[in-house]
């Protein structure tokens, strides 16, 4: 599932996220964003669990790069992935499956944020993330079944 074809490419989401969050989005970062979101609904996952980490992303979008605890908010995004991966243990195995999918994905962008130098670069990085982040969310969405 973190695997996805593009065309004629096989493309890894985690480890290609770290130079979509370094860089931008680009088509590619787009249509894997809109066939990950595909698959995680095809396989059970629930906007809640996606929706819940998304919202915390969103708060450390509102108080901005300037707030005192701006790194060590989007450090915690990690520990509240694999507790949402974790939480809810699927009554499928599919819909576990892909919940670890999004934890691995997301996690490997988080530490490409932290691979810059200064804050404002981390800011921008985390701008990126959280644009990708959308990206999956929507397709997601828009493909959920129930």
């Amino acid at each position: 599932m973190v695997t996805q074809t593009i065309g004629t490419s096989v493309v890894n989401g985690e480890t290609s996220v770290g130079s979509w969050i370094s860089g931008g989005m680009d088509p590619i970062s787009v249509e894997y964003a809109k066939l990950f979101g595909i698959a995680l609904a095809t396989n059970g996952l629930s906007t809640s669990q996606i929706r819940n980490v998304f919202g915390e992303v969103r708060r450390i979008q509102m108080k901005g790069m300037e707030s005192i605890s701006f790194q060590n908010d989007v450090l915690l995004l990690k520990p509240k992935l694999a507790y949402s991966s974790a939480r809810k243990v699927a009554k499928k195995k599919e819909a576990s499956e892909a919940a670890k999918a999004l934890e691995k994905v997301l996690s490997k962008g988080i530490d490409a944020i932290f691979l810059a130098n200064d804050k404002s670069t981390k800011w921008h990085r985390f701008e990126n993330f959280a644009n990708f982040f959308e990206a999956v969310l929507a397709y997601h969405r828009v493909n959920e079944k129930g």
